[in-house]
Parts: C-alpha cells; structure tokens; sequence
C-alpha cells in the first residue's frame, strides 16, 4: 500500500473541506479554471460527479453561487502518481509537462536505479597536422 503526500499549503482551503481525495479528483478535472459551485447540489450535478456528493455538498455549503479557481499544482500530482508507481513519461502525458519538469517535481533522486546515463564520447584524436 503506498501513502499520498500531503497536499500543499496552498491547498489547505480545499483539502481540510473535502479531503484530499476529493482534492485530486477535482484538480484532475478542473486544474487551472475557474469552477462555478452551484448553491444546491444533487447527485446529478457535474461537481457531485467528480468528487461525489457529500464533498460536493460541502464545497457548496463554503463557496455556493462562487466561483473558485482550482490549482494545477502539477508538483503535488506529480508525486502522488510517482507515489502509485507510474513512471516519469507517463506522469509528463498527465501532467501536459516534459520529463525534466517530472524530475524536478519528483526530486532528482527518485530517478529509477535503472537509468543510465549516455556515455561520454571518446576524446578526439589528434588531427596530425
């Protein structure tokens, strides 16, 4: 069983309200926009939907008739998938960012002990003139 990293600071607001669970899956759908939470919340809505109702209803309760901007917080996603065992270019393709962003997220020692390094190319020769 692998744990979650805890969610950041900057998604105190959100993670102490709905969980952390709840928190992914909302930043899974929605990173990056603006999100209008509806003052009444039935199991139909698009928000129930995504983080299930009870979390929907709580953010409803908070923020109904808002909207609130969701993070992207790729660095947080980022190690949570490394968390769940998805490699580097997977978590890149989920993420819309490039392997050395994903090293960066993850940590440059989390790098997996298989990798390998290009080796250096042999010195040139002398040109003999």
């Amino acid at each position: 069983m692998t744990t979650t990293p805890p969610p950041p600071a900057e998604l105190d607001w959100l993670a102490s309200l709905i969980g952390p669970a709840a928190t992914l899956a909302l930043i899974e759908r929605y990173a990056g926009v603006r999100v209008y939470i509806p003052h009444k919340v039935t199991a139909r809505s698009n928000l129930a939907r995504v983080i299930g109702l009870d979390d929907a209803r709580a953010l409803s309760a908070e923020f109904g008739r808002l909207e609130i901007k969701v993070p992207a917080c790729k660095y947080w996603r980022a190690r949570v998938y490394h968390g769940r065992g998805m490699s580097a270019p997977e978590i890149a393709l989920l993420l819309g960012c490039g392997l050395s962003s994903v090293w960066r997220y993850i940590g440059a020692n989390a790098r997996a002990p298989d990798h390998k390094m290009r080796a250096e190319a042999p010195r040139q020769g002398s040109l003999g003139i």
